[in-house]
């Protein structure tokens, strides 16, 4: 018997493809959005890199396998080792013809990437040994080609900034020496840096919301109708945007944001949803005390003061360190 929504114990991060809901946790479970239940994989303990494709596909990665699931009735079509330990969560990104999934761990200075072929169902990983700064997230641009957003931390005469760029990862230019390794470079002072990409290279997410064209210089702040809204102590956890492409969320520890990027104001926000929620029609779908909740959205909930901590992803200290000199 397929268990219910509301029976569901344990954290589980939530995601949704337009059609189906998938739900990452203790188990593997797809629903349709109305909440009945499509299939529940018990052997499928805390998947992560949850993406998903045309005609109703989801790749995953669960125990250093990579699963290619059919999401009308949770089978896998097909499966493939991973040639080393998973350890990280970062999402596949596609090529425009769905022919290559990319995706990247960054570990002890070296950053591997990830090249999965689905045409021929083979994986092989290459990496740059010694690479310096943070790797935040990675794209296919128009050509099919990998880039990583990546961000440094550098005193400069005296100046503090955080050298930015988006940076080509392909394996045949990275290994030809092409002069084309950077898509495009940049400084931001101080504590500010980039993110997340938002659908483009040529568009970026920095760590105090705005969106950042690297090609114009040009920038856009999403709190701009929200000049009233303070920001949580601590950084985001995970940025994402919904199916639409018109909303930007963010996991506090204290909750989940939403901003409206057309209207740049804060439209949503849901305490205790400490892993990614989601938004699911006129509904948000949350994970709050180890059991799943259907909120109205949008709706806006106070919440509640978080406490500074100094357990951030990589790169986040210097932010940190920034607004707490006192403990330099």
């Amino acid at each position: 018997m397929k268990p219910e929504i509301d029976s569901l114990r344990g954290t589980y991060y939530i995601y949704f493809n337009g059609r189906y809901v998938v739900l990452a946790g203790p188990k593997l479970c797809i629903f349709h959005p109305d909440g009945s239940m499509v299939a529940c994989r018990k052997d499928l303990r805390y998947a992560t890199r949850i993406s998903f494709l045309s005609e109703n596909r989801m790749l995953l990665s669960c125990k250093s396998i990579i699963h290619m699931i059919a999401l009308q009735n949770g089978e896998d079509l097909w499966t493939v080792p991973l040639p080393q330990k998973d350890i990280s969560t970062a999402p596949f990104v596609f090529t425009p013809d769905e022919s290559c999934a990319y995706s990247f761990v960054d570990w002890d200075s070296c950053l591997y990437i990830i090249r999965l072929d689905l045409k021929q169902q083979e994986i092989d990983t290459y990496g740059v040994a010694y690479d310096s700064g943070a790797t935040w997230d990675i794209i296919c641009d128009e050509e099919g080609i990998p880039c990583v957003l990546k961000s440094g931390y550098e005193n400069i005469a005296g100046k503090d900034v955080h050298q930015n760029g988006v940076r080509i990862q392909d394996y045949d230019i990275l290994y030809r020496g092409s002069s084309c390794y950077w898509k495009s470079k940049w400084q931001f002072d101080g504590c500010r840096f980039a993110k997340h990409f938002l659908g483009s290279t040529d568009r970026v997410v920095t760590n105090d919301l705005c969106i950042y064209v690297p090609s114009s210089g040009a920038e856009i702040n999403l709190l701009e109708k929200s000049p009233g809204w303070q920001p949580p102590e601590n950084s985001p956890t995970v940025y994402w945007t919904d199916t639409t492409g018109r909303y930007l969320c963010l996991s506090y520890s204290s909750g989940n944001v939403v901003i409206d990027i057309q209207e740049r104001r804060v439209v949503a926000q849901y305490p205790g949803a400490c892993v990614q929620g989601c938004i699911v029609g006129e509904e948000y779908w949350i994970c709050e005390e180890k059991k799943i909740a259907r909120k109205p959205f949008p709706a806006m909930k106070p919440l509640p003061e978080e406490k500074p901590s100094l357990f951030y992803a990589v790169g986040a200290a210097d932010e940190y360190f920034s607004k707490h000199p006192e403990l330099w």
